[in-house]
């Protein structure tokens, strides 16, 4: 196995300066690869994924050994893993995009609470108790069912 360059050994102490020059070695391609793969959720963009990948990247540096070039693999191999897990979980959402128009169309043309309102069976239940038969009111109230009157 390779042993950890210079680069690698300051990126795993911490050394912010080694994480920004492996970021812009492979930033870059990292996202432009990422849109090549197809078939995500569309809430998902390349760029979100790439974030992820560069956070457990930075996580998980402890268990990479390697080199400053590997490390692109390492990257790209956890990117590759994201984008399996986002094309999956969006088989079983089936989420598409939405156009800002479109989601304007499918508000509601009334206030929701006005439908209610309107509802008759819903303001004799929000009246209260006393819209309620005697056994229900009873049991509403706290008492125990058993002092309900037999039917």
């Amino acid at each position: 196995m390779a042993r950890d360059d210079d680069l690698i050994q300051r990126a795993k102490a911490g050394d912010q300066e080694a994480w920004r020059e492996l970021y812009r070695a492979h930033a870059g391609r990292l996202v432009v690869w990422l849109h090549t793969l197809t078939g995500g959720d569309a809430a998902v963009s390349p760029e979100d994924l790439a974030s992820e990948a560069w956070l457990t990247a930075a996580d998980k540096i402890g268990s990479f050994e390697g080199s400053s070039s590997e490390f692109a693999g390492y990257l790209f191999g956890i990117a590759r893993l994201l984008a399996l897990n986002d094309r999956r979980r969006a088989g079983r959402r089936r989420t598409s995009a939405a156009d800002p128009a479109d989601l304007t169309a499918m508000s509601p043309t009334t206030e929701p609470i006005r439908e209610i309102e309107d509802m008759s069976w819903i303001r004799s239940r929000l009246a209260g108790p006393s819209s309620l038969p005697d056994c229900l009111r009873k049991v509403s109230s706290g008492m125990p069912e058993t002092d309900a009157p037999d039917q």
